[in-house]
């Protein structure tokens, strides 16, 4: 329709509840119609401060993970296509994993920040075996703290 600003606005700054699976299995809708990660799942707390502004359309953000030693950077950025993009990348010693999702909304929850999307570990053991448990493709989602 024209006329209508469909920008989208993600405030990544704050906490956040991050929900990592560990397996690239299809995303499972839980009794509230909420995607999740499949299998075994962990729980964070990151918390994001903003960096400074990436263009016109994106930001940059620091972020520290509560219980990991490593260093987590993000960026946010909005092509007009009606929803932010999200992309983070985490260091933990040899590892890098990156991440990459979407804001979402849910009906039952008109408040909620959500983000979902899909992570890969491009570092660390890629040279032996992978980790047990630990495949390098999985899914994860982050709700904002209120």
């Amino acid at each position: 329709m024209a006329g209508i600003d469909d920008r989208d606005v993600l405030a990544l700054g704050g906490n956040w509840k991050w929900r990592l699976g560990y397996t690239s299995e299809a995303l499972l809708i839980d009794p509230a119609g909420h995607l999740k990660p499949p299998g075994p799942i962990n729980e964070y707390v990151v918390h994001f401060e903003p960096r400074g502004k990436k263009g016109e359309l994106g930001d940059l953000f620091d972020g520290t993970i509560d219980g990991w030693p490593g260093v987590i950077v993000a960026e946010t950025w909005y092509e007009k296509q009606g929803r932010v993009l999200v992309r983070m990348r985490v260091s933990l010693d040899q590892t890098i994993e990156l991440y990459s999702g979407v804001h979402v909304f849910y009906p039952d929850d008109p408040r909620g920040v959500h983000v979902v999307g899909g992570w890969v570990n491009c570092g660390g053991g890629l040279i032996g075996k992978p980790q047990e448990g630990h495949p390098y493709i999985a899914w994860f989602t982050m709700a904002k703290v209120r």
